[in-house]
């Protein structure tokens, strides 16, 4: 039995998110004029750090814009080997054919959706867990036909039911009819069902997400054993009340004790570890978690640069 399918390329995710994405990519853009104008304002012995610092802040919410997309990437559906696999990008089902019903249903006879448990709203598609208006919980990946940057979908719903658990999946994507043949076909002959293709994309999204989230646990490590290691360098050398804020002149206008600020930076590290490790368990989320990466390694480069403005003065 030959593979169908429908899956999203990143261009049409990208599309499909513009307006969210579009919106923060005009603040990143914004941030960097700003750290442009600081470099240009600010004194000598501050101005790399000010325009480094809101640099990459700027540079990490332009960087998202391309980056999230990914998450929806390559999500939607496949029949093969006897199996459906249906990767919403917030959440998967791997059903064998043989049992699954299908049917065509309008979406406004109870089958909208209603509230969103877990997924995605973007221009033309929504994915992920959903309750319907017939107060039905389904897993959802539906787009809107016809729409900019989104292929020709059929005007009705086509609902999948698991005759097993009674589990739903609503599906609205090019190629529907070439899935209700994939059923019929296992149905009629249960013996070409195999478990192994199915069972293989299963087991990679976990491989996948087990990955994120021990490589935002090692980065956590690496980053709060790298404060740690700061804070014993430079505490010794440091005086009881210390600078924490310069402004855009490089007068100090900010201070804190010593010992808040051998712990504040830890701390934030602890803090940046535990969202990123956090985050990353979550379905849809393959990205979501690099800007708080990118954040531990901001916050190293700042710790440094306030302790020595603090040991050494002004550079």
């Amino acid at each position: 039995m030959p593979a169908v399918g429908f899956h999203l390329t990143y261009a049409q995710a990208l599309a499909d998110a513009r307006g969210t994405l579009f919106g923060l990519g005009g603040v990143g853009l914004a941030i960097l004029s700003l750290a442009a104008v600081m470099w240009f304002v600010a004194k000598p012995h501050v101005r790399r750090m000010m325009s480094f610092a809101t640099g990459s802040v700027g540079l990490i919410l332009l960087a998202l814009v391309f980056l999230t997309p990914i998450s929806l990437a390559g999500a939607g559906w496949t029949a093969s080997g006897g199996r459906l696999v249906v990767a919403s990008g917030f959440g998967s089902v791997n059903w064998p054919l043989t049992q699954v019903h299908t049917e065509w249903v309008d979406k406004e006879a109870g089958y909208r959706p209603l509230e969103r448990i877990g997924g995605y709203g973007g221009a033309n598609l929504q994915a992920g867990h959903f309750v319907l208006a017939n107060g039905q919980h389904a897993l959802l990946f539906v787009g809107r036909g016809g729409a900019a940057g989104w292929p020709a979908a059929h005007p009705r719903w086509l609902l999948v039911t698991n005759t097993a658990n009674r589990q739903v999946v609503l599906l609205s994507t090019p190629n529907l009819p070439r899935l209700q043949q994939a059923v019929a076909q296992a149905q009629a002959d249960p013996s070409a069902v195999s478990s192994r293709n199915g069972a293989s994309v299963a087991t990679f999204g976990w491989v996948l997400r087990v990955a994120q989230v021990v490589v935002n646990g090692l980065v956590a490590v690496v980053a709060v054993a790298v404060q740690i290691r700061l804070a014993r360098r430079y505490g010794p050398h440091l005086p009881e009340v210390v600078a924490s804020h310069w402004g855009i002149r490089g007068e100090v206008d900010g201070s804190m004790s010593k010992r808040a600020m051998l712990r504040l930076w830890p701390v934030l590290a602890i803090g940046m570890g535990v969202l990123a490790v956090g985050i990353s368990c979550l379905p849809g989320t393959l990205v979501a978690a690099l800007p708080f990466c990118l954040l531990q390694v901001l916050f190293v480069v700042l710790a440094r640069w306030v302790y020595r403005q603090n040991v050494d003065g002004p550079r």
